[in-house]
């Protein structure tokens, strides 16, 4: 196979299955185009009931989890792999085994909230990204200096003591997750079976709750470290700076302030796009082609404009893990930021709504207790 999309998953998130096929149905081009998940084989009748309206128009392929183990004789359950290692590493797992066993030369990770947001040609997609492949970096001395000390660091320190290097570079800004087998062969060359790694790596105890191994770390900082490949690297403070300017240091100020300064830039970025920074975003955005980006709810309602104004204009074909975001739930290119939040009034309330909810629950807890402490 020379390319393929790949996306595991599983029950918990078969409700989103349905969209991330509506939107393939509706916008995908290139109808043979190979769209693969993994899933394990006690989950098929229902997956098979999601995705046969879609077989006649789409190229579906389904792999069991448990062949892709035997293949690797990886002697651990699906079920086994999840309880021993965790959630993060077992999806290590399945998407580095997968690859190898799909044998794609090139592919595409996408989460199963993904979708296309317009018509898309997927063989062109593939084709101007390995025309020019790229990813961005950012200095983890360029975070807070309480970064040292935070789980994002530590999954870094997982992946580069693997090849004797120190943490110093977050490799996962991005959601561009396109990869090559051949570099992935070499990267298990170099850093050993990721089962194995897995199985023998602890975190340190200040963070033993946390699944140390992550397949985009694994990759992204294998090629920073060996890069005979021709992958262009930029780093993301670096070029932020040339397109914002003097409006760098604001941004970069309510980066660090926000909950989300320990994870990648390009991860959020569109957290902070505003009415200041819209044309240098866009042209950042445009100057290096980004095909799929995660759209993150905007910190301000009045800011949505200006994340519709980006993909409006912009080469971006794909949201990764985003159906969450109100653009999902009614897609309308033209509408503002007023008619568009009344149009999904019932996505946007959602959060208070369970926060709501919460607090009921605590309350009829209380209530709950109180009888019984009165003997009630």
């Amino acid at each position: 196979m020379r390319r393929a999309i790949i996306t595991p998953t599983f029950k918990k998130h078969f409700c989103f299955i349905k969209k991330y096929l509506n939107s393939f149905d509706k916008y995908l081009l290139d109808r043979d185009f190979p769209i693969c998940f993994i899933i394990a084989k006690s989950e098929n009748k229902d997956f098979e009931k999601l995705i046969s309206k879609y077989k006649k128009s789409l190229n579906i392929k389904v792999f069991f989890l448990e062949d892709i183990l035997k293949r690797f004789d990886i002697e651990e359950t699906p079920e086994e792999l999840m309880t021993l290692y965790g959630r993060l590493s077992f999806q290590t797992i399945k998407k580095i085994y997968g690859a190898l066993y799909i044998a794609a030369d090139q592919f595409l990770f996408l989460d199963s909230e993904s979708m296309l947001i317009k018509p898309t040609n997927m063989t062109s997609l593939f084709e101007e990204y390995f025309k020019a492949p790229k990813f961005f970096i950012s200095r983890i001395n360029n975070r807070k200096r309480t970064y040292n000390a935070n789980f994002t660091y530590e999954f870094i320190n997982a992946i580069t003591s693997l090849m004797g290097e120190k943490a110093e570079y977050y490799t996962t800004e991005s959601y561009e997750w396109f990869y090559e087998l051949r570099i992935l062969k070499d990267s298990i060359k170099k850093m050993g079976e990721p089962i194995d790694v897995i199985r023998n790596y602890n975190m340190p105890d200040r963070h033993p709750n946390l699944e140390g191994i992550l397949e985009a770390l694994w990759y992204y900082q294998y090629i920073l470290y060996n890069n005979i490949y021709g992958y262009k690297i930029y780093e993301t403070d670096e070029e932020l700076k040339k397109f914002l300017g003097n409006k760098y240091h604001s941004f970069k100020y309510s980066f660090d302030s926000s909950p989300f300064w320990a994870v990648g830039i390009l991860e959020v970025l569109t957290k902070f796009i505003n009415k200041d920074n819209i044309k240098e975003l866009l042209n950042f955005y445009n100057k290096y082609n980004f095909s799929v980006i995660r759209m993150e709810m905007p910190l301000r309602s009045q800011n949505f404009e200006f994340q519709l104004e980006l993909l409006n204009h912009s080469n971006i074909h794909i949201l990764a893990s985003n159906q969450e975001h109100l653009f999902v739930s009614g897609f309308k290119k033209s509408s503002k930021t007023f008619s568009f939040l009344i149009k999904n009034i019932n996505t946007f309330i959602y959060p208070f709504k369970q926060g709501i909810r919460w607090i009921f629950s605590i309350f009829n807890m209380f209530i709950v207790l109180f009888k019984i402490l009165v003997g009630k």
